[in-house]
């Protein structure tokens, strides 16, 4: 069990009763399934592994129950077509208990609007309005504050995010011990040329600093410890980043699959990250046509 928590990819012909009744039946199914064919397969089936493994290692070192600490989804949103499919995706997490936290801003949003957010949404809840003239740094301090989650993740609405997305974030800020963790830009689909591509083949689980902004997951004590989200219009995921290393904190970067960085590209579609297509073709390492989200092991109903 200790190396499938690892992520070591084992594979077996059989699960003996006994092991199978320690190991746990979804543990146990997938060490008997042989999906490994190429690189990716292997690296899927580690992260499988342990997903399922962990917290059943972790109960038997000492007995107690695990339970992942209660995150709040912060959404901050200026795009009112976005938000539906970014609120179904945050319904569609698995394996944690999650409040959603909403901010709507700036002038673009109808009266209905927080009702479409309860036709899409069953859980907890909280919807903010917040002013055009707030930046979106003080939007999200705003909604960190209202937020009652031990830990926060910020969620952006144009991207796309697999129903394993959180569990897999909060296992990796248990294992780690980092103040805040995420996903690299890995999988980033480009509009303007219709593909999908896959960049930083190497360095997933390490300490490192390239993390992208929609996956940034940490504790309101250490946002509180640096005083909150920076109040700025742009950066505000460099900024947090560049304060954790001042005050001593270190990010991790767990895997990079579950996610997928959206890239329009198109006149009159602006990012807060600036850069053209070619910067990421450049530096990717696999490149699909069109947008595959199974490419970053996100499957779909529709």
């Amino acid at each position: 069990m200790a190396l499938a928590a690892a992520g070591v990819p084992l594979e077996l012909t059989t699960v003996p009763p006994d092991l199978e009744a320690h190991l746990g039946p979804q543990l146990s199914k997938l060490l008997v399934q042989h999906p490994i064919a190429d690189e990716t397969g292997r690296e899927l089936h580690s992260i499988r592994l342990r997903r399922a493994a962990l917290p059943r290692y972790w109960h038997s070192l000492d007995g107690t129950e695990i339970r992942l600490p209660p995150i709040s989804v912060l959404l901050a949103s200026r795009r009112p077509r976005a938000l539906p499919a970014a609120i179904t995706q945050v319904a569609a997490q698995r394996g944690t208990d999650v409040q959603l936290v909403v901010g709507l801003h700036g002038p673009d949003w109808e009266s209905s609007a927080e009702g479409t957010i309860a036709d899409r949404w069953a859980g907890p809840v909280v919807v903010v309005r917040a002013p055009d003239t707030d930046n979106l740094g003080e939007v999200l301090n705003e909604l960190t504050r209202r937020s009652d989650g031990e830990l926060v993740t910020k969620w952006d609405d144009d991207d796309w995010y697999g129903d394993e997305h959180l569990v897999d974030s909060a296992l990796a800020y248990e294992y780690s011990g980092a103040e805040l963790v995420g996903k690299a830009a890995e999988f980033v689909y480009l509009g303007a040329s219709d593909r999908t591509v896959r960049r930083f083949a190497t360095g997933a689980e390490s300490f490192r600093w390239t993390i992208a902004g929609g996956t940034i997951l940490t504790s309101r004590a250490w946002l509180d410890s640096l005083g909150g989200w920076p109040r700025l219009p742009r950066g505000v995921d460099r900024g947090l980043l560049a304060a954790t290393k001042r005050a001593g904190g270190q990010a991790y970067r767990t895997h990079g699959f579950q996610y997928v960085l959206r890239r329009d590209g198109r006149p009159g579609h602006s990012h807060t990250w600036s850069v053209d297509d070619e910067h990421f073709l450049s530096t990717s390492t696999l490149t699909r046509d069109g947008l595959d989200l199974q490419f970053a092991d996100i499957v779909t109903t529709s």
